[in-house]
């Protein structure tokens, strides 16, 4: 247990840190996904997790699967890492395609896919282009509740890398995930659904767990919170009278 949390003290202090030395076998995100359609605005906790290696046409790869609100896990996407790359194989057109680049310098773009979904036959590619508009750094909090920060890509969302139709803007934190979850790493506006990234931790196979980050700031807009909800360590709904450090307006609180 030591080892790893003094592996990711280097790994999230470095503004150098690769997709390769976060993005493993083990790695866990929860993620608060939520509707805003009245009058009935829906709320779910996905819980994606990084577990057991395969081979796409003789090419390694990682297995990702995703649960909601504890329910069964699913296989949602099969990865693979390229030094600042993710990529993620899309069965519907039998090809790898990019869900994050990680290594982006401001002024530059790719264009991505969107990865939920990518197994699915009928799922569609969902290309967007993400340039990056600014490298900055975001405040986030350790497992202590102590803030640090933590490299972030800055980006705005277009329809091709002509620019012409502008989509809105999000945020990546390298060699992790979009703040808004690892499998929302494109489509940052979307009416009538938002989603954020609560935790990022590190099974070590035995059951326990190293926290990466908790209680990110969120960098992007336009999306509608309710500031009245709480959630545990773990990204788990719980009553506001819950004692101990919860997660509060996105916001790590000890109570």
């Amino acid at each position: 247990m030591k080892h790893l949390l003094s592996l990711f003290a280097v790994v999230l202090f470095s503004m150098q840190a690769t997709a390769q030395e976060t993005i493993k076998d083990g790695m866990v995100w929860n993620t608060r996904v939520f509707g805003t359609h009245e009058p009935n605005p829906t709320e779910v906790i996905y819980t994606t997790v990084v577990r057991g290696d395969t081979l796409i046409n003789e090419t390694p790869a990682l297995k990702v699967y995703n649960s909601v609100d504890d329910g069964p896990e699913m296989l949602e996407a099969v990865i693979r890492l390229e030094g600042e790359k993710v990529l993620f194989w899309h069965h519907g057109t039998s090809q790898w395609l990019l869900a994050y680049d990680f290594g982006l310098k401001e002024g530059e773009g790719c264009l991505v896919g969107n990865i939920r979904g990518s197994l699915q036959g009928n799922n569609g590619l969902g290309m967007t282009y993400i340039k990056c508009v600014k490298e900055s750094v975001l405040e986030a909090y350790d497992e202590k509740g102590e803030r640090f920060e933590l490299p972030a890509l800055y980006m705005e969302e277009y329809d091709t890398e002509k620019c012409e139709v502008r989509y809105g803007e999000g945020c990546w934190l390298k060699g992790i995930a979009s703040t808004n979850g690892f499998l929302f790493n494109n489509r940052f506006e979307v009416e009538g659904r938002g989603s954020t990234l609560l935790l990022s931790s590190l099974s070590d196979g035995l059951g326990n767990m190293s926290p990466v980050l908790t209680g990110i700031e969120s960098c992007t807009v336009n999306k509608t919170v309710n500031p009245d909800l709480v959630y545990d360590y773990h990204g788990r709904r719980v009553g506001e009278d819950s004692r101990g450090i919860v997660i509060e307006n996105g916001r790590k609180v000890l109570k």
